[in-house]
């Protein structure tokens, strides 16, 4: 069995939104917004799953909860 892997940068969401993790723009709304569409987009496509990482575990337990 071949082993694939895929690497892309995003760079805006689908509302054209600027997809970053900075600081200062990290708990916009419409930055986790389609953080979370990429990731249900993805996963939807991708057998088999996804490994996907944050910048901290706090950031990650926050946006998990919206």
């Amino acid at each position: 069995m071949a082993s694939a892997r895929v690497f892309q940068i995003v760079a805006k969401g689908n509302d054209q939104v600027a997809m970053s993790s900075k600081f200062e723009s990290r708990e916009d709304p419409a930055v986790i917004r389609n953080y979370g569409n990429l990731l249900v987009e993805m996963c939807s496509v991708v057998p088999d799953g996804v490994v996907c990482f944050f910048t901290s575990y706090i950031y990650m337990v926050g946006v998990e909860g919206r």
